[in-house]
């Protein structure tokens, strides 16, 4: 009996075994950069620039830690589940301050904007952010073809 198939099939399951560990899918995953779209709310802006394009590079997943001068991660409420989780947003700048506002800053107003919700895997999920004027968060993900045109998804979305 000739070992040398069975031998070459072992070698190439263990290759395939120790190239795929946990710890490398984690630092895999930890400072990959994505691109997020970000449509416009200004009705005055139904044209060509009214998606933004934004490249960020992603520190940390648990919690969710981004690098980007234009976004941030804030916690807010999924309308549809309940889970609290991280959306990445654009940041608000008031035009007499070089900085962000935060809620308490910006007096809680009530407010519509679009963001990223993150599912705690690899998919950051397109919708609407509503606030109100008790600075209560809610996420609303957006209608399935929005969410195929503006997802990012990584390889769980892959079937």
């Amino acid at each position: 009996m000739n070992l040398r198939p069975i031998l070459i099939i072992a070698l190439a399951s263990l290759l395939l075994i120790n190239s795929c560990s946990p710890e490398d899918e984690t630092n895999l995953q930890k400072n990959m950069s994505i691109s997020l779209k970000f449509e416009s709310l200004d009705t005055n802006l139904k044209s060509t620039n009214s998606v933004k394009t934004y490249s960020l590079k992603i520190i940390s997943l648990s919690p969710l830690v981004i690098e980007s001068n234009e976004l941030e991660v804030i916690e807010v409420t999924n309308a549809l589940t309940g889970n609290v989780s991280s959306v990445i947003v654009e940041r608000k700048v008031q035009k007499s301050k070089t900085g962000p506002l935060s809620n308490k800053e910006q007096g809680c107003t009530s407010s519509i904007s679009n963001g990223y919700w993150y599912d705690g895997n690899d998919c950051f999920m397109y919708g609407t952010i509503v606030t109100d004027n008790n600075c209560n968060q809610l996420f609303i993900p957006a209608d399935e073809t929005t969410q195929i045109l503006m997802n990012d998804c990584g390889w769980s979305d892959v079937a």
